[in-house]
């Protein structure tokens, strides 16, 4: 519940003299917070409203408030209302999150945020969720290959704090450079990480671009001077046609109408899109088309070979040609 400026004033002043081990009774406290008061220039209170902040303390916060000899003071010193105060159902949900991050635990951000959770619930939730043999209720797939990771939460920083970085981005063999970029959004992709971001020294020209963490050799974070904003950059619309990482500003989508045999499909693609951009077109029991506007990459090819002869490109006729092409290569090997 918000505190208005005076009502969190007097709770401070109330709380400071009831964590004492002797406490004191009402008409003290009401002598005592009124004076406190007046030392900051406001005005005095009823007794009564000392008596509603005290109830308020305990209904709302949750701190138990003891009456000795006539004395009122905290149950347990140590408590405070500002302490966060976490309800069952806040703790499943935290929970869940350690239990979805546990693919990251070996980054350093996710003992931190391990840490965080088991402070804010006194250690009451996940104790031992280091422990190796806990089994994960939440499976998340695993990188077998150097993903990035490590530089992860050196990216967050800079995307927050708006500071630019300079990175060794290595593209393959003799093919290491030095880049200086402003990052403006994470993605994870198939276990791998990328970062979007503007570079003046890529070639071509100057554009945001996307990089892959795995690629990078190492990392510095600069001042925000150097960070610069792409005023064509929209981080919901940059992957809008993406399947994956891929994007190329100057490259136009292109619209795709796949027709796909077979109840399992038909039934899985009613509920289950294969791009944000699909539409069905048709649908019968046992055949349904659809349609959806991506970019011409190797991953919309690799997407499409996927399904076998249980799917057909209608259209357009250059994708038709490029995969008739792929499977002609393919049926060659196993001659």
């Amino acid at each position: 519940m918000p505190l208005n400026k005076n009502q969190g004033l007097r709770f401070e002043i109330i709380e400071g003299l009831l964590i004492k081990r002797l406490g004191y009774k009402v008409d003290e406290l009401h002598e005592l917070v009124n004076k406190a008061l007046s030392d900051k220039g406001y005005d005095d209170v009823t007794s009564k409203t000392i008596r509603n902040d005290m109830d308020m303390l305990e209904s709302v916060y949750g701190i138990e408030i003891i009456k000795e000899k006539g004395r009122y003071k905290y149950a347990d010193a140590k408590d405070s209302y500002r302490r966060p105060r976490v309800e069952n159902k806040d703790k499943e949900i935290l929970e869940l999150s350690l239990d979805a991050f546990s693919s990251l635990k070996h980054l350093s951000f996710y003992n931190k945020f391990s840490d965080v959770v088991n402070r804010l619930l006194a250690g009451s939730l996940y104790y031992g969720i280091e422990d190796e043999d806990k089994s994960r209720i939440i499976q998340i797939g695993d990188s077998y290959n150097d993903s990035g990771y490590q530089y992860i939460e050196q990216v967050y920083q800079a995307i927050k704090s708006k500071s630019a970085i300079r990175v060794l981005y290595n593209k393959g063999v003799d093919n290491t450079k030095g880049r200086t970029i402003s990052p403006y959004i994470l993605k994870e992709y198939r276990n791998q990480w990328y970062m979007v971001g503007y570079s003046k020294d890529s070639s071509g020209e100057p554009s945001s671009r996307v990089y892959a963490l795995s690629k990078i050799d190492s990392l510095t974070i600069l001042d925000q001077s150097s960070y610069v904003i792409d005023e064509n950059f929209n981080a919901d619309d940059y992957f809008k046609y993406s399947l994956g990482v891929y994007h190329d500003l100057y490259k136009e989508p292109i619209v795709v109408k796949l027709k796909f045999t077979g109840a399992i499909h038909v039934q899985r693609l009613k509920s289950y899109k294969l791009h944000s951009t699909m539409e069905v077109i048709s649908m019968t029991d046992n055949e349904i088309v659809v349609r959806m506007k991506v970019y011409n990459h190797p991953e919309l090819k690799e997407l499409i070979l996927g399904f076998k002869n249980e799917v057909e490109v209608l259209e357009p006729e250059i994708l038709r040609k490029e995969l008739k092409a792929i499977i002609g290569e393919m049926a060659s090997i196993y001659k």
